[in-house]
């Protein structure tokens, strides 16, 4: 079972269980709904290929189809200007 805190910084952050390892676009596409606002919706928009965010796992940058295999925290935080 795999343990994993899913979130938008800034925002908030939310906790998902997933049966064994997982990529990083399956837990994110499964968390998304969880993030839907009236200004839209940041995890939905990265999937998509919106710019401006990133994808940190336990604070490294991964891509959408690096896999999960422990607990940890998945954030999609807004790219700060200067970094790749």
């Amino acid at each position: 079972m795999l343990n994993l805190k899913i979130g938008i910084m800034p925002g908030r952050i939310e906790g998902f269980i997933f049966e064994g390892e997982v990529t990083v676009r399956d837990a994110l596409t499964q968390a998304k709904d969880t993030f839907t606002s009236p200004s839209g919706n940041p995890v939905e928009d990265f999937l998509n290929g919106s710019t401006g965010y990133q994808a940190k796992l336990d604070g490294e940058v991964v891509e959408l189809t690096d896999v999960i295999y422990d607990d940890g925290a998945l954030v999609i935080a807004k790219q700060v200007k200067g970094n790749k």
